[in-house]
């Protein structure tokens, strides 16, 4: 059977996967919207750590992060943590090269798909004022785009998982 070429391929985040992506976190526009590759290199522990621990007055169940894949190249990270009232919050990251190709839209519209996340009401997360681009790929993934900044100075994003 011929598998499709595009097709995006979730794979588990593991220490191993830092290394394949770790030089996007030299671009500047990814160290200006995520930092440098601290927050790359705390995913592993991450994944162990966070179950139980509490984030804005919600309670973290489970942490997954995924490398996503298409045509055997690295394109994407999506790293997200479930909380116990239903909700779960995201954190993504395009490879330089694939950006404003519709790649992070299609990760995004995946993520129900995922393992352990199909009991997921909503997904939430923030994306900078002056970010356009995660603006523009937000709301194409039918994301709701805060107008006003909170007190963090981020714009608030949410899409229900129905």
């Amino acid at each position: 059977m011929h598998q499709n070429e595009n097709a995006l391929n979730f794979i588990p985040f593991t220490s191993a996967s830092v290394k394949e992506v770790e030089g996007w976190f030299d671009d500047p526009d990814t160290q200006r919207f995520l930092g440098g590759r601290e927050w790359l290199r705390r995913i592993p522990a991450l994944l162990q750590d966070s179950p139980g621990v509490e984030f804005r007055g919600r309670r973290v169940l489970a942490r997954h992060a995924w490398i996503v894949y298409t045509t055997g190249s690295p394109v994407g990270i999506v790293d997200v943590e479930r909380y116990d009232d239903g909700t779960a919050g995201l954190a993504l990251a395009v490879a330089p090269a694939m950006r404003g190709k519709g790649i992070g839209r299609r990760i995004l519209s995946n993520l129900q798909t995922l393992d352990g996340l199909a009991e997921v009401k909503a997904f939430i997360g923030a994306v900078e004022p002056d970010n356009e681009a995660a603006r523009r790929c937000m709301r194409g993934a039918r994301f709701e785009v805060a107008e006003r900044e909170d007190e963090e100075g981020m714009l608030r994003i949410s899409r229900s998982a129905a």
